[in-house]
């Protein structure tokens, strides 16, 4: 694409949006092409997150946070933290980001109504997502229309944000009916129909939750034939163990008033979003060697935000408890009628 060529129809098997960001970061830098591209996008995806955590939780706990979603070993081997994404080429960075940026969007504009500016940019970045992971469309339609409704924007910049959403996937399709001659293929071995057959089972969403999640430990080859093979990964919960605090800070967001409903919107987003892909054929102790976690680290953002807001409001519990315990146990005044 860097020189003027299009794809072959096997390498239509991916959408053409990051290999569009290559070919931009070959100008720049052609020894790395997605080394530029990365860190953009990994440092707006800390500045957006950054702001949107201080916003909410102050600049103290926003640290925390940071520090909790940005952690690292060092190298990308396993995708457990958000920060390793961003050190292998891959079209998840796209996605991270754009929830990264839906996350500031609900906590920073959510209580005025939205500029152009703001306007223009959502359905730009939301477009390119769509463009990047065609799936993404579960999610990102569902979200720029939640922001749209209750910002009450008009019915008329409405239409301009879906009609830019729009414009986007038809660069897709452009390419296609140039390489396939229809904008109804792809270069994929088995049809859309037949892959969304791969999610949302009940059965895979259990297996993928105690192999991925919880420990890949539980992972055993299938193949009765063979000896039981263990997982060579490590599943996230083992990774990160502090995450086990997490489901406590998502549940008090919903559950506190002081939350505000952006977040509630966001969240519930970023649980739909991580329940899919851990209902599909893509996930599995197996698959953690090919970097399965991928596909759900957008939802890493609530996840460690809701750590931060366990050890925030548990150490708030904490304090009153303790001044109510002191006021209790301090000795009172003797009266004086009784003196």
């Amino acid at each position: 694409m860097h020189s003027g060529h299009l794809p072959t129809p096997g390498q239509l098997h991916f959408t053409i949006s990051y290999s569009i960001l290559g070919a931009i970061g070959l100008f720049i830098m052609p020894s790395d092409p997605f080394m530029p591209i990365a860190l953009a996008l990994f440092i707006a995806s800390v500045v957006f997150c950054f702001l949107a955590a201080r916003k909410l939780l102050g600049v103290i706990w926003a640290m925390v946070f940071m520090a909790a979603l940005l952690v690292w070993d060092g190298s990308a081997i396993t995708f457990n933290f958000a920060s390793e994404l961003f050190a292998i080429p891959w079209n998840n960075q796209v996605l991270f980001f754009t929830f990264a940026f839906y996350f500031w969007l609900f906590i920073t504009q959510i209580k005025k109504k939205p500029s152009w500016k703001i306007l223009i940019a959502l359905a730009f970045i939301s477009g390119y997502c769509f463009l990047t992971r065609q799936e993404a469309i579960l999610f990102i339609i569902p979200t720029v229309l939640a922001f749209l409704l209750v910002t009450k924007t008009s019915w008329k910049k409405s239409l301009v944000v879906f009609s830019l959403i729009l414009f986007c996937f038809t660069l897709q399709l452009f390419v296609n009916f140039l390489v396939n001659h229809t904008v109804f293929s792809s270069g994929r071995e088995e049809s859309y129909s037949k892959i969304s057959r791969g999610y949302l089972q009940p059965s895979l969403l259990k297996r993928n939750i105690k192999e991925v999640i919880i420990g890949s430990s539980f992972y055993q080859n299938p193949d009765t034939a063979k000896p039981p093979i263990a997982a060579d990964r490590q599943s996230l919960l083992q990774a990160a163990p502090w995450l086990w605090l997490a489901p406590i800070g998502v549940m008090l967001i919903f559950i506190l008033k002081r939350y505000p409903l952006g977040l509630k919107i966001f969240t519930i987003i970023s649980i739909l979003l991580m329940l899919f892909y851990l209902s599909g054929v893509n996930m599995s102790g197996q698959k953690l060697r090919y970097h399965t976690l991928r596909y759900i680290s957008s939802g890493f953002i609530v996840l460690n935000l809701g750590l931060a807001i366990t050890i925030k409001e548990g150490i708030g519990l904490g304090g009153v408890a303790t001044k109510k315990l002191i006021k209790s146990i301090k000795p009172q005044e003797p009266d004086k009628g009784t003196l």
